[in-house]
């Protein structure tokens, strides 16, 4: 994997009704896993896109992940929207400079 393509380690899905479709929340020591500091980032979606070729994916969507301590290490909260394109109750967020996808556990 390229050095500059981070990732965290499998994250377990938790999904909720009232978020937006392209935000996400993450505890901010799985935000430092992909190198973010602050409480949130613009990002731009690749679902699913194979974490060598992320640099050159072009985006689905845009949206906003936000760095919150209210979320359990180790979860990533999304909009319920997602529940039927993600198989499997894990998933590994994968970064590249404002580009994100996931992989499934």
């Amino acid at each position: 994997m390229d050095g500059n393509i981070k990732h965290t380690a499998p994250l377990k899905l938790i999904y909720d009704v009232r978020m937006k479709e392209m935000d996400l929340h993450i505890n901010p020591n799985d935000g430092f896993d992909l190198g973010l500091m602050t409480t949130d980032y613009p990002i731009s979606w690749c679902p699913g896109v194979d974490p060598e070729t992320l640099p050159e994916a072009h985006p689905e969507g845009e949206g906003r992940i936000y760095l919150k301590n209210e979320v359990t290490y180790h979860t990533m909260i999304l909009s319920s929207k997602w529940q039927n394109r993600i198989t499997g109750p894990l998933a590994t967020l994968i970064y590249h400079k404002g580009k994100i996808s996931l992989e499934s556990c």
